[in-house]
């Protein structure tokens, strides 16, 4: 396998700047904005970040407290040829249920390779949580993971960041 995951069509991102500004988008909107720490990003909530062993973690609570409006990862990831890289996902939209708990994933299924016959990549992801009563702290997971399947045993592989645990808070 490649240390580059563009390799199998998945895009190259400069992962620690972009990171870093949506991070901060998410921890300092309050105070840009002039509103208060609680009142979180455009169109109310409150947003909580925290730091994992390899990466950030920024959510976003609706006004309401129904629903994490915005979730963003980033992560380091190990892969089996030994080598590794750092990138990011993003989650919009994950409804909290009346116990205070959210997941949300996705499997990008299969997708074939255009620059290596019969390869292909499978991208999966997820994200879940408990969030307070008070809404300040999100206790939670995320886990990702990148299968290549080829016919050339080289290019052949996973990727897994294995288990992400957080305590974001506000």
């Amino acid at each position: 396998m490649r240390s580059s995951p563009s390799v199998l069509g998945r895009p190259r991102r400069t992962v620690l700047p972009v990171a870093v500004a949506a991070l901060l988008a998410v921890a300092l909107a309050p105070a840009l904005s002039g509103a208060p720490a609680s009142a979180g990003a455009a169109g109310g909530g409150t947003s909580l970040v925290a730091e994992t062993s390899g990466g950030h973690v920024g959510l976003v609570l609706s006004r309401d407290g129904r629903q994490v409006r915005r979730a963003f990862v980033a992560y380091r990831v190990s892969c089996s040829d030994g080598t590794g890289f750092t990138d990011f996902d993003a989650f919009r939209s994950i409804p909290i249920s009346s116990a205070g708990t959210f997941r949300s994933s996705y499997d990008s299924g299969a997708r074939p390779s255009a620059e290596f016959p019969g390869a292909t990549a499978r991208f999966t992801g997820t994200v879940e949580g408990r969030v307070n009563r008070a809404r300040t702290r999100i206790a939670g997971t995320a886990r990702f993971r990148l299968a290549i399947t080829s016919p050339d045993p080289a290019m052949a592989g996973t990727c897994d960041t294995g288990t992400i645990r957080f305590t974001a808070k506000d």
